[in-house]
This record gives C-alpha cells, sequence and structure tokens, in this order.
C-alpha cells in the first residue's frame, strides 16, 4: 500500500472523532492504523483491554506461587518464545499436546508412531530442557497416551504409554489416564495457573478426556482461591465448550496478541496508548513509560512505542500526535516518550529499574544475578560507588575470585549524557556514579524506580530514606536496618512490600527461617541456638591492626577464627513472631571464602524425628521454596555449596537427633551468591505489589 493512501486512511479514521478508545485486545498486536489511534488524544484503554493486560501482564510480573503453566499446541517451533519466557518464572511447566509427540521422541527416544512429529522444533527441545534445569523448573511430559488409527472423530481408539510407544499405524490425539491424572495434580496446587494449548484434539469427544480434566482440575484451584488465566485461542474454545468461563479467573479473548503478551513482546496497540493523568489506576507500565521530561508524573499507562512496530502499509510506527483540537483546547497532550535504544532496553512488562548503591561483592553479586538468573524480572540501569573508577568496577565484575568470570562481556562507556557507564552483554548501558553523599545521587537521571543498598553501612530508617529523596521510590537494604520491615522471600505474602523501605535482613536468616519455621509449625520450637560459621570479609584485616568497632575485628583474617555478634536472632522474632525471645544466635568467621555453615540447634515440645524434618523441608524444596531452599544427601564441603542459588541447603547427612525432641540441622548457605539471589527476589517482588492486578 502507498504510504500516501494510509496517510489519508489515518486522517479519515482521526475524523470521526475527538478522543480514542480501544478495547480490541484480540488485534491490539497488529499495527493498524485503527489500532493506533493517530491524530487523536487521549488514546485510552477500554475496559476489556485493561482487564487483558492486568491479568496477563500481572500474571508475570506478580507471580504467585507456586507458579504453574500449562503448554499445549502443535509445533514446538510456534512455542519457543513462549517457553523461553515462561522457564524465567514458572516453579512448573506442563507441555502437552502435539508437541509432547517432538519431546518424547527428541529428547527420550520413545517410539510415538505417526504422532505428529516438528522436525524443526526437534533440534530446540534439548535447549529447553536444559533451561529448565538450569531454573530449577519442574517439567512435566506425557506417560501414556490415548492413540487413534486414523485423524477423524470416529477413528478406532487405542492406548500407548512410554515403555512400548505408539506403534506404528498409530498417532497420539490425546493424554493418556495416568498423565491426566498426574497434569491434574499439578494444577490443583498451583496458586497462578497460565494455560496455553489444549493437550489433545479436543474437538473429537472420543479425544477431549485429556483435556477436560485439566480443566476441571484448573476449575477446582480456581475454586481454593488460585488464579487461573487461561490463553485465547484452542484454550478458550476448549473452555466454552464445557462451559466453564465463569469458573475461571480469566479467559482471554485474544489469540495471538495474547500469545505475544506471554512471549514479553510489547504490542502496537498497547504502545500507542497515551500517558494517564497522575493518581490513575495501574495498568500497565513498562519502566519506560517514566521515561519522562525532569519533574514529570509517574505515567500510568505503556507510553512507548514498539521498535518493531509497523503499519498497514510496512512503515515504523510512530508516536501519534495529538490532534488540532486537542491543541486548540488546550488539552494536555501525552509526553514524548522516544522509542528504546539498544544500549537501553527494557522489559515488556515493566522490569523495575534498580540502582545499586555501593559497588562492593554483593553489589557486584546482585548485578550479576540481575543479569542472568533475574533476566528480564530486574534491570540494573546505575550504581553509586565513590570508592573505585568505572575502569575497577569493569574489571571486578567481570572477574571474581570466588564465583569466577561473568558470563557477559564487561566495558566501560558513557551514558546519552556524557556519564560514565557500563556496557554489559555489549548492549545494557549502567551508569555509574561517584558520590558520597547518598541523598545526591542522581537516580532520576538513570530513571532507577528502586534502589538496592548494598553498602552494609545502612542502619536506620533515615539513613535509607536519603535515597527516597534523591528520587527513588522504593528503598531495599540489604542487611539489618532496625526500624524496617524484613522481607524473607520464603514468607513473602506476609511482608508489608508497599512500605517504601524494605530490610532483607542478615543473610542467614535466610538460611535458618526455613528450618526453625518447619520445625516450629511441626513440633514447636522451646528453645533454638544458631552458630553462624561465615567466611571472612572486606570488613576484616588481613593482619593485626586496631579497630574502634570490634577489637577482635581488627586481628588477621587470615589467621584467626574471630567470634562476632549476629542480628539474626531480632530478624527471626520479626519474620516468626512465634519464637519470639526463644532463639540465640552467635556468629564465627573463618578464613574461608563466598560460604556459610549454619548450625540449628532445636529443643522441640513435640517429638519430631531429624529424619522427618528433612523429610518436610525436601518435599518443601521441591514445591513452592525451590528457588530458596534445598536438601542434599551427598557428603559435601564448602566449596561444593558455591554458586548455588538457594539460601538453605540442608545436609541430610551432617544432622545429629540426640533425641526425637532434641536435634540439629546442619544448613549451608552461599553468602555470596545465594544472598544476592533473595535480593534480586525481593525488587522484583516488591514492585510486583505495587504493581498487582486489581
Amino acid at each position: 500500500v502507498a504510504p500516501a493512501a494510509v496517510a489519508a486512511f489515518k486522517a479519515q479514521l482521526a475524523k470521526l472523532g475527538d478522543c480514542y478508545c480501544n478495547d480490541a485486545f484480540g488485534a491490539a498486536h497488529r499495527a493498524h492504523a485503527s489500532m493506533l489511534g493517530e491524530g487523536l488524544a487521549p488514546r485510552a484503554a477500554g475496559p476489556l483491554l485493561a482487564r487483558e493486560l492486568r491479568f496477563i501482564g500481572g500474571a508475570l510480573l506478580a507471580p504467585r506461587r507456586p507458579f504453574t503453566a500449562v503448554v499445549g499446541g502443535a509445533k514446538v517451533a510456534d512455542k519457543l518464545a513462549l517457553l523461553d519466557t515462561l522457564l524465567d518464572v514458572v516453579d512448573e511447566l506442563v507441555i502437552g499436546g502435539g508437541m509432547a509427540y517432538t519431546f518424547k521422541k527428541a529428547a527420550f527416544g520413545v517410539p510415538i508412531g505417526e504422532s505428529l512429529f516438528d522436525a524443526a522444533g526437534a533440534d530446540r527441545v534439548a535447549d529447553v530442557l536444559a533451561k529448565a534445569k538450569r531454573r530449577r523448573v519442574r517439567v512435566h511430559l506425557p506417560v501414556d497416551y490415548v492413540t487413534a488409527d486414523r485423524f477423524h472423530a470416529d477413528a478406532a481408539v487405542g492406548a500407548a504409554d512410554d515403555g512400548a510407544g505408539i506403534p506404528a499405524g498409530w498417532m497420539g490425539l490425546d493424554i493418556g489416564p495416568r498423565t491426566a491424572e498426574l497434569f491434574a495434580a499439578v494444577v490443583r496446587r498451583a496458586a497462578l495457573l497460565v494455560w496455553n494449548g489444549p493437550m489433545g484434539v479436543f474437538e473429537f469427544d472420543r479425544f477431549a478426556g485429556g483435556s477436560r480434566a485439566v480443566l476441571e482440575a484448573a476449575v477446582e484451584a480456581t475454586q481454593r482461591g488460585g488464579t487461573t488465566v487461561i490463553g485465547g485461542g484452542d484454550t478458550a474454545t476448549l473452555v466454552a465448550k464445557f462451559g466453564a468461563e465463569a469458573k475461571l479467573s480469566h479467559v482471554s479473548t485474544g489469540g495471538g496478541a495474547t500469545l505475544e503478551l506471554l512471549e514479553g513482546k510489547l504490542l502496537p496497540g498497547v504502545a500507542a496508548l497515551s500517558d494517564a493523568p497522575p493518581g490513575s489506576p495501574l495498568l500497565f507500565e513498562p519502566p519506560a513509560a517514566a521515561a519522562a521530561k525532569p519533574g514529570a508524573k509517574r505515567s500510568r499507562t505503556a507510553s512507548l512505542t514498539s521498535p518493531n512496530a509497523r503499519d498497514d502499509a510496512g512503515h515504523a510506527v510512530k508516536r501519534p500526535e495529538p490532534s488540532k483540537a486537542s491543541k486548540a483546547s488546550g488539552a494536555p497532550s501525552p509526553t514524548p516518550t522516544p522509542p528504546p535504544t539498544p544500549a537501553a532496553p527494557i522489559s515488556a512488562f515493566g522490569a523495575p529499574r534498580v540502582g545499586l548503591q555501593g559497588g562492593g561483592k554483593l553489589a557486584r553479586m546482585a548485578l550479576r544475578a540481575a543479569f542472568t538468573s533475574h533476566r528480564g524480572r530486574v534491570q540494573v540501569v546505575a550504581i553509586n560507588e565513590p570508592a573505585a573508577t568505572p575502569d575497577a568496577l569493569a574489571y571486578l565484575l567481570a572477574r571474581d575470585s570466588s564465583q569466577g568470570p561473568f558470563p557477559l562481556s564487561v566495558q566501560v562507556t558513557t551514558t546519552d549524557a556524557g556519564g560514565p557507564a557500563l556496557l554489559v552483554g555489549g548492549k545494557h548501558r549502567v551508569a555509574v556514579f561517584a558520590c558520597r553523599d547518598a541523598g545526591a545521587v542522581p537516580w532520576a537521571s538513570a530513571r532507577a524506580e528502586i534502589v538496592v543498598d548494598c553498602t552494609g553501612d545502612c542502619g536506620s530508617l533515615a539513613q535509607a530514606a536519603l535515597s527516597l529523596r534523591a528520587g527513588a521510590k522504593k528503598v531495599i537494604v540489604a542487611g539489618a536496618c532496625p526500624g524496617l520491615p524484613i522481607v524473607a522471600p520464603c514468607f513473602a505474602e506476609a511482608v508489608p512490600f508497599r512500605a517504601d523501605a524494605l530490610s532483607l535482613g542478615p543473610f542467614e536468616l535466610h538460611a535458618a527461617a526455613p528450618v526453625v519455621q518447619r520445625a516450629h509449625h511441626l513440633a514447636g520450637v522451646e528453645a533454638a541456638a544458631v552458630t553462624v560459621v561465615c567466611p571472612s570479609t572486606a570488613g576484616q584485616k588481613t593482619v593485626d591492626g586496631p579497630d574502634t568497632k570490634d577489637w577482635r575485628a581488627g586481628r588477621g583474617s587470615r589467621q584467626n577464627v574471630s567470634p562476632g555478634t549476629s542480628l539474626l536472632a531480632p530478624a527471626l522474632a520479626e519474620v516468626l513472631p512465634g519464637v519470639s525471645g526463644r532463639v540465640g544466635a552467635a556468629t564465627f568467621r573463618v578464613p574461608t571464602a563466598a560460604v556459610a555453615a549454619v548450625d540449628v540447634t532445636l529443643r522441640l515440645s513435640r517429638p519430631l524425628p531429624l529424619a522427618a524434618l528433612t523429610a518436610d523441608l525436601e518435599k518443601l524444596a521441591a514445591g513452592k521454596w525451590r528457588q530458596c531452599v534445598g536438601v542434599t544427601r551427598a557428603e559435601l564441603v564448602s566449596s561444593d555449596i558455591r554458586g548455588d542459588p538457594r539460601s538453605c541447603v540442608v545436609d541430610a547427612s551432617a544432622g545429629i537427633e540426640l533425641s526425637t525432641s532434641l536435634i540439629k540441622v546442619v544448613v549451608w548457605a552461599d553468602a555470596e551468591w545465594a544472598y544476592a539471589q533473595r535480593c534480586m527476589d525481593v525488587v522484583a517482588m516488591a514492585v510486583s505489589t505495587d504493581r498487582s492486578p486489581a
């Protein structure tokens, strides 16, 4: 289509009204003139579009745990982008439908007869399963099948399982009864379910049983208080067939739009919406919506055009201009926001923009976590370190004596304003500041929403408030800070995330709290003595020297085991009020690197064998606490734990049971890497609560 014809068509549309409301979510992924509302202002989202964004965007921004995704469909290749996005955020992944046969054959060599096989997608199956393993996502695949001798509603029906596979001349058209039971159990225990793609050819009644079983389990999960989000297309048709629309949290009206939104793409129809007036209800906010002029209010809707958006003629989409009528009336025009540049990528779901206060070991580990394990959930956009040059920061970030080399490249570059910056992975710029006054750091210039204080020196609300005055919307202190609410991701549902300032507490809290909580729940804790054996830190001296605060801290770290104080007891009392006054803790620093051992000795009110407590923790480690807790039965030493993202790894072979009411549990934790993981977890969780769906 000629550009002049497209422009004329857009002008004709603009004459039809003074403002624009888009309530066509199903077409919002298309950059058509009718989706953009050019020449009209304001451009608003209708109630349907708003609901779709709240549920689908909210699911990925603020996932309840456990978060389960069910993915079906014909071809693996069609769902690769979706699987890649989901594996970053889900706890369990169920794979069914036609694509399951490709997984079974490619990864496990199961004969699939004449079943659907996606040769192109088969080459990527190993990559998907490898990422799931890295991300500790439990993947569930079919173990038996309902088969047919032809693709027809009246086909002869057979059965097969993984033992013998599907025979030649037969094809799988549905999951079998054992798989249906397995999948249903996974779905029932989900606190959040996202389902895109049926389990079989549900259009044929003989092969609808598996999809119906999963649907009934989704209804049960909803009735128990879970959130169920059903992708559009065939899955919505399935729900309608069995009359379950009103029994689920949300059934999307989109097909391609739903898929693209779940894949993390910014929809052109959403990008074209105007920024809403201050105080409006939150709809959907990529961080670039805050990329306004200095002093501009926080925007409440998407305000960014996708760099890949194209109009009907295939030309790049520009942000619509206000109509002449709105200019004449003096109506405020939307704040113009430039499209993203490769050096400042944004997440389509509004990953929080983070500034790191301090450039020490913890800050560098947090930055590493943001660009690896938490990629897409958190964006580090600035770091403030007055004691190190950008060159020194780049060097220390790229090479670490405990954690090894950083997998992404790190170079020194400049910001658009000419200030120093780090270039991470060849495209992500992180501004570098060198302000000694925490209240003078120009966080707003980097559009940092959350500041994580990694200095270890922030000991009060007044000190945390300095970053708020400098432009941050929220401050998270990575360490103990009296007066601030403490966040422990394992117990996140009870934490007041909407506070402006939060504390992560000491690292040993995240190692000991899961053990103490489960013991108290199962048998009642009368008393607990916790001994933390932790590695030496930068605050200690390598040779003897004076220390005005702690004489023992002045002794050489390489020659001594040094007793110290721990803030674990008051932190545990806040997170677990039921054990307040029953916990004592001591710390010993030893000349090792990174990994700590935490000894939790418990006197219990009721008998509880050590094996029973370990089994309980092992069950939770495979479920809702999988990101934070683990159990090992291998005979490990501290260096074996280095790089483990879990902050509580129970050593099942190292515990002691003096009696069923007096037991000792030994926990390992990488005090650097695992603590940085919890830090980034809290960043994502804190902002998610502020942005959660209504």
